[in-house]
This record gives C-alpha cells, structure tokens and sequence, in this order.
C-alpha cells in the first residue's frame, strides 16, 4: 500500500513539472514571437517614412502646377526612387488631389482637397 501512495507522489510530480514546463516554454515562444512582430513594425514604419517624404514632395508639386494652371489633372512622377502617381478630379472652385507613392512595395498615399479662388487655398491635407 505504502509503494501504492509513493508511485502517485512521483507521477504528480513528474506531471507537475510537465506542466511548469510547458508553460514556461509557452511563455518564452510568446516572447521571441513579440519580439521579431515588434522588429518587423519598427522596420516598415522606418519604410514607409522613407516613401512619406517623396510622396508629399509630389503633392507639393502638384499644387505649384495646380495653381499655374486650374486644368492641371495630374501625372506621372518619381522623385527620390518613388513613383508617385498624382490624380486631380473636380470642377469648379474646388479640387480633390489624390497623391499615391510607391517604393520598394511599400505605399503610401495623400489626399488633399484645394479651394482655387478668391485666394488658393488647401481645404484638406490627409495622410
């Protein structure tokens, strides 16, 4: 009977530290997972500043040549390896400029909304 009894405390000990065991590596999986997730965010924000900045240089543009000509519909263009593709739609006294940039398949985009007279104005100015 004794033998019995000392079996199950070894057998709910061993159990035990399975557990603890389990957990523990569970825990540090978790951990190494959050860690590389975390790496791999900073990285595509460092990315996706890097396009920003051309692509509000693009919009920057498209308003100087908004403001030379009210019929400018936008284009085409790249500056600093980011190919911004620049859309104007509207009529009358407003515009809506929608300003998309790409490089290295990270995209970013803009959309502005300008007033053209009495005075040239930006409405909006969204990220």
């Amino acid at each position: 009977m004794k033998l019995l009894f000392e079996n199950r405390r070894g057998i709910i000990g061993l159990l035990t530290t399975l557990v603890i065991n389990f957990a523990l590596i569970t825990l540090a999986v978790t951990l190494v997972l959050n860690g590389i997730s975390s790496r791999t965010n900073a990285f595509q924000n460092r990315q996706s500043q890097l396009v920003f900045v051309p692509v509000e240089s693009c919009a920057e543009n498209a308003l100087v040549l908004l403001s030379r000509d009210n019929s400018y519909t936008g284009a085409a263009v790249t500056i600093s390896d980011v190919s911004c593709s620049v859309s104007i739609s509207g009529t009358g006294n407003n515009r809506d400029i929608i300003v998309s940039g790409i490089r290295d398949l990270i995209t970013r985009d803009l959309f502005l909304r300008v007033q053209l007279t009495p005075t040239f104005d930006i409405i909006e100015w969204t990220d």
